[in-house]
């Protein structure tokens, strides 16, 4: 049986929708109040798609990862034959820095605790955001010692060593390797989707993908907004899901793919 399998940022989890509502400040906690994980949105398009495809689903979005942690989690992930691989890329400038230690920095910038031991919870305690420094989201930076410590880091990194070349090297990079990786993989389908107009930016020889869209910020986002006031609504994700689905029908009709319920 084929399943779908997504990565992503909070675009692909479903951040602010029914059953993920955010807090005050406008964070969604990783675990509800008797430390149960709190599942992916089953509003959000990649739980939509996976209806429609009639298909299961595994839901590997996870809110405010890098393109980085987007790559690290589809490398260290466990694919099954007949896998449909679709990953959203996140926004360039964001950044994450891995640790062994996993004692250095043990929260998240939302607060979350982790004991990178899982696929969710990899070995990184450092995320940065550029909003963090261009004050824009820095009223949702979960206030305690270690994510201060990071914010103090994003702010030497963003000032003194970021650009944005670097950023379209980097993507480049991962984009071609997770491609190379999977393609190895027998009978696993790998998708490409930006978030924002990324494609024409990657390097030549990087583009010898499968996208199939570029700029999913303008479906997502022409229906209004989640409860945050600042993630898609689950109308956005619906209408970007079922895009992707009649696509998906297209390709099957031209014979380039097929998936088992």
């Amino acid at each position: 049986m084929s399943r779908l399998v997504t990565f992503g940022c909070s675009n692909t989890f479903g951040d602010s929708l029914d059953d993920t509502p955010s807090d005050e400040n406008g964070h969604v906690p990783r675990v509800d109040k008797w430390n149960n994980p709190i599942k992916p949105s089953r509003y959000a398009w990649p739980a939509k798609l996976a209806e429609r495809l009639s298909i299961p689903l595994v839901n590997a979005g996870w809110s405010g990862a890098s393109n980085k942690r987007i790559w690290n989690n589809m490398i260290n992930f466990s694919y099954q034959e007949g896998d449909i691989v679709i990953v959203l890329w996140t926004n360039l400038g964001r950044h994450s820095v891995f640790h062994e230690d996993k004692k250095l920095y043990p929260h998240d910038h939302y607060g979350n605790y982790y004991d990178g031991t899982t696929i969710a919870n990899p070995k990184q305690f450092i995320e940065f955001n550029p909003g963090w420094v261009d004050k824009s989201l820095v009223d949702r930076l979960h206030k305690n010692k270690w994510t201060n410590k990071n914010k103090e880091c994003a702010e030497f990194y963003y000032k003194e060593l970021h650009n944005d070349y670097d950023d379209i090297v980097d993507i480049s990079i991962r984009i071609d390797h997770i491609t190379r990786v999977i393609k190895d993989k027998k009978h696993v389908k790998l998708y490409h989707c930006f978030g924002k107009p990324m494609y024409d930016l990657l390097l030549p020889w990087a583009k010898n993908i499968t996208f199939i869209q570029d700029a999913v910020v303008h479906h997502l986002w022409n229906y209004g907004l989640a409860s945050d006031g600042v993630h898609p609504s689950q109308l956005g994700h619906k209408v970007f899901a079922t895009k992707l689905w009649k696509w998906f029908l297209s390709e099957r009709k031209k014979g380039r793919i097929e998936w088992t319920k």
